[in-house]
């Protein structure tokens, strides 16, 4: 079934708002999306462009800031990582998803690739990029499926632990103290 949706988030801690459009297609996934917000002390909007595989794998993400600030994020088919100017990232092998610091719409994607049982826990490595520098890193993180919909979201590290609900799309409807859907 194919997903047309316009979300928008509250952002609770960087004060800002997301308009997001996602339109699934047949051979892809394109998301749009709009942030107005703060980053470390700076004020700025950020504008994204996605692309996903129709199974919600992750393929890339082009980030422009209002200061000017520009960062291409790609992965190819068979698990390279690369920058904007295509140049190989080793540090981030073994990622399959981004977790992008401003939006809660990073969760929806491997809740979504790889659809977790009530009860089963998946732990998975990931490119996280910080809103304040735009440079992705490999993280770790936790997901636990605890209801129909509602997971558990940890760092590996275990400095952060939230429980996320979520719409029958997976897409993020509360992140307690990070983000609120406006409807």
């Amino acid at each position: 079934m194919a997903l047309r949706r316009s979300i928008r988030w509250r952002s609770l801690e960087h004060g800002g708002l997301e308009e997001c459009r996602v339109s699934d297609w047949i051979d892809s996934i394109k998301v749009r999306a709009a942030i107005v917000g703060q980053a470390g002390e700076v004020r700025h909007g950020v504008l994204y462009e996605m692309s996903l595989r129709p199974d919600w794998t992750f393929e890339s993400i082009l980030l422009q800031r209002t200061d000017g600030v520009t960062a291409v994020l790609s992965r190819s088919r068979d698990g390279g990582w690369f920058d904007i100017r295509a140049e190989t990232l080793p540090a981030l092998e073994g990622c399959v998803d981004i977790d992008f610091e401003m939006t809660p719409f990073t969760n929806t994607l491997p809740l979504r690739r790889a659809p977790l049982a009530v009860g089963e826990t998946r732990r998975l490595r990931i490119a996280y990029i910080p809103a304040t520098t735009l440079e992705p890193y490999p993280a770790e993180q936790i997901y636990t499926r605890l209801e129909e919909r509602l997971y558990r979201f940890e760092t590996a590290d275990g400095s952060f632990t939230a429980d996320i609900g979520v719409d029958e799309d997976g897409l993020v409807v509360d992140y307690p103290g990070l983000f609120e859907r406006v409807e």
